[in-house]
């Protein structure tokens, strides 16, 4: 082999190596397949607020059905 197919056939393995690990990721993720079922927002604040900023925004989502938590 010379040097341009061995790099060709060394880049080839990690892309297909990477490939294989993010796919075995996503399969042992056993809430990945819940995320849609959710109904629950955590409305987080920033510096300088507090919880009242999304009082809202709290209301809004708690018309919707979601059940929101505002610490």
């Amino acid at each position: 082999m010379n040097y341009k197919t061995t790099t060709i056939t060394l880049l080839l393995a990690l892309t297909l190596g990477a490939c294989s690990s993010f796919q075995q990721a996503a399969k042992s993720t056993p809430d990945a397949a819940r995320i849609g079922e959710t109904r629950t927002i955590v409305l987080v604040h920033g510096l300088y607020l507090t919880p009242r900023s999304w009082q809202q925004w709290k209301q809004f989502f708690e018309e919707q059905g979601y059940t929101v938590y505002t610490p």
